[in-house]
């Protein structure tokens, strides 16, 4: 579980910092293809069985939000002086 959480974190990283810009749409698609790709190796690898799946998609969706999370944390660092400023109000 915490190797989904991980590659969903990594990925939605990666394409956010590739685009640098619209992290949350950018996050939640990187988050979609993730999810798909590993829907459709659960078709191939285990003749379509299903079971365990909607707890995968819970930690992927999380594992890509937290990415979003993380970004705008340091962007607004830049604005703010204070920890507790960038954690809450930003």
């Amino acid at each position: 579980m915490v190797l989904l959480l991980l590659c969903a974190f990594l990925g939605a990283n990666e394409a956010c910092r590739r685009v640098k810009r619209q992290y949350l749409i950018v996050s939640a698609i990187s988050a979609g293809f993730y999810y798909s790709m590993l829907l459709s190796v659960t078709a191939l690898f285990f003749g379509g069985q299903y079971s365990g799946m909607g707890v995968t998609a819970v930690l992927v969706l999380c594992g890509s939000l937290l990415t979003f999370k993380v970004i705008k944390i340091f962007v607004c660092s830049f604005y703010r002086k204070s920890l507790f400023d960038k954690a809450v109000s930003c």
